[in-house]
């Protein structure tokens, strides 16, 4: 079979960067580091910096995030890795998508809100759910772009998909059954015992099943203040959410790798799992400069970072990945006709 530019073996659908809330990877990074695995050293193979997880919000490239956890997971022989940090997670450990799904009157709003608005958290996660007679079932899957280590990210997800019904079902409820399909099948072979004797089998697509009635069950643990917070929580996701179209998505990575002074093509195109040729040829079809998009993805930081008074210029320039306040000002002075310093007292002027 022939391979891709991408050395894939199969052509890239033409749409985003598959990115995902950092939230996601922090709980298998605490997982990891109590047994003593190397995170630190794992993240820097797959050039993810350490730094990234601490703000939980901000996006980072999937298929490395799952990279990372395809290689510590086959290093620390724990094919059922997704698993035994799934049971440890709550769906409010999610930030401010858990916490908006909470706010869900029933289970069936819960399902149905997921479905709608997994893509601000996860752009390449697909969660739907359907019924038959008196079963009904939540699936998973994830989009054809997303590359090794998919299957830890599937266990993980059913997992929190089990404890999202048990918001409705109780603390103690479980799956009539669990459906796993392709890889997530072949990494739990032998592993029967991960699921603690809930019938497992192999379909098509995963899923969670169960009872058709609890559809209807109350969401018991989240009724203050639904609409009000609800509003703002949901707001806060749209404006910081992956975006689904290509150019900008290669912005938000650079944006991501601006501090560590990785903003470089070569660095961005292996973040995004595709080869320099092809980022820089599907940037030209938009009509797109990579050197223009990194000088937007500087100012628009510079601009919000300026509005704080107390931060120093400094600070600033290292954000952005320049290596003294000079070069920042040169910068700064060729986008605006000012410096930052006259810029921040215009602005507070007006």
């Amino acid at each position: 079979m022939g391979s891709t530019e991408d050395g894939t073996g199969a052509d890239r659908p033409e749409d985003s960067i598959p990115l995902v809330r950092t939230s996601a990877l922090l709980s298998f990074v605490g997982f990891l580091e109590r047994i003593g695995a190397p995170v630190e050293k794992r993240l820097a193979d797959v050039k993810l910096p350490y730094h990234a997880l601490s703000e939980p919000e901000s996006l980072i490239p999937l298929n490395q995030a799952l990279l990372f956890l395809d290689r510590i997971a086959r290093s620390e022989g724990l094919k059922d890795l997704g698993v035994l940090v799934g049971r440890a997670t709550h769906v409010p450990e999610l930030g401010a998508f858990g916490r908006l799904v909470l706010q869900s009157l029933t289970l069936f709003d819960a399902l149905t809100r997921i479905s709608q608005i997994i893509h601000l958290y996860n752009s390449a996660q697909f969660i739907w759910v359907d019924s038959w007679n008196g079963k009904a079932r939540v699936c998973a899957a994830y989009g054809p772009n997303v590359g090794p280590g998919r299957e830890y990210g599937e266990q993980y997800t059913l997992m929190l998909l089990i404890d999202c019904i048990r918001f409705a079902a109780g603390p103690a409820w479980t799956p009539s059954e669990i459906h796993l399909a392709g890889t997530l099948w072949d990494s739990l072979a032998g592993h029967g015992h991960a699921f603690d004797g809930i019938p497992v089998r192999r379909q098509q697509v995963s899923a969670i099943v169960f009872e058709r009635a609890l559809l209807s069950a109350p969401i018991e643990r989240a009724r203050l203040a639904r609409m009000e917070a609800g509003q703002r929580e949901y707001d806060a996701l749209v404006s910081t959410a992956p975006s689904l179209d290509f150019p900008d998505s290669v912005g938000q990575l650079v944006r991501m790798f601006l501090k560590d002074g990785h903003y470089h093509i070569n660095w961005i195109a292996a973040a995004a799992g595709i080869s320099v040729r092809t980022l820089q040829r599907r940037l030209a079809e938009r009509g797109v400069d990579y050197s223009a998009l990194v000088e937007g993805a500087r100012f628009d930081i510079a601009v919000h970072l300026l509005k704080d008074h107390g931060r120093k210029l400094i600070d600033i320039a290292f954000d952005l990945g320049y290596a003294d306040a000079a070069s920042f000002t040169r910068a700064f002075r060729r986008w605006t006709g000012v410096t930052p310093s006259e810029f921040r007292h215009l602005h507070a002027a007006a």
